[in-house]
């Protein structure tokens, strides 16, 4: 017996809000990264370095925030002669920057603005698992606050460098480009892994 239209609209009715409430999660879900990607964007800086007539140099990388005094750390800065550095915050305001150190197994390179020209990014809570979505904030071929999407690939990895071993090292799957060395790797809230 055929159904009748009452029969036929409930049904109707029925299968539309299943399907809009099981894509609910999924805009949700693009939602929180669309938030984390912000948050993230703005824990970043672009470092550049200026020569004696104050025009940037090639050399651009990406920095982080790590506390409210203004100090930031970046990867791979080799200051050569008299350059002065520079930093750009996630709105493209430049302030004047100092170096503070650099390890010179690592690369690790500490510099210095005035407080509150970068965001410092919480730390992520979480332990990552392989799998997890990651995001790269950082300055690729210096252009400012890309985002690079991928997962963690492997945990507690090992990599020989020249002069010692980087132990404990997350591997993930976002690519990574000239000028995002030194940038942020974060989980999908936008929190530093």
């Amino acid at each position: 017996r055929p159904l009748g239209i009452g029969a036929a609209l409930w049904i109707a009715l029925v299968v539309l809000s299943s399907w809009l409430v099981a894509d609910e999660p999924v805009q949700t879900a693009e939602q929180d990264l669309k938030a984390g990607v912000e948050r993230a964007r703005a824990c970043v800086c672009k470092v550049e370095c200026l020569d004696r007539a104050g025009l940037t140099t090639p050399s651009v990388l990406s920095a982080v925030a790590i506390d409210d005094e203004g100090y930031l750390v970046t990867v791979g800065l080799r200051l050569l002669g008299d350059r002065q550095l520079c930093v750009r915050n996630h709105s493209g305001k430049k302030f004047e920057a100092r170096w503070i150190a650099s390890d010179h197994v690592s690369g690790l390179t500490l510099l210095k603005v005035e407080p509150g020209v970068v965001r410092v990014p919480k730390m992520s809570q979480k332990v990552p698992e392989v799998g997890s979505t990651v995001m790269v904030v950082g300055n690729p071929f210096g252009l400012s606050h890309s985002v690079s999407i991928g997962n963690v690939s492997g945990l507690d990895r090992s990599v020989n460098l020249s002069g010692g071993v980087g132990r404990g090292l997350i591997q993930f799957t976002a690519p990574v480009f000239p000028g995002d060395s030194g940038g942020l790797l974060a989980d999908r809230n936008g929190h530093m892994l």
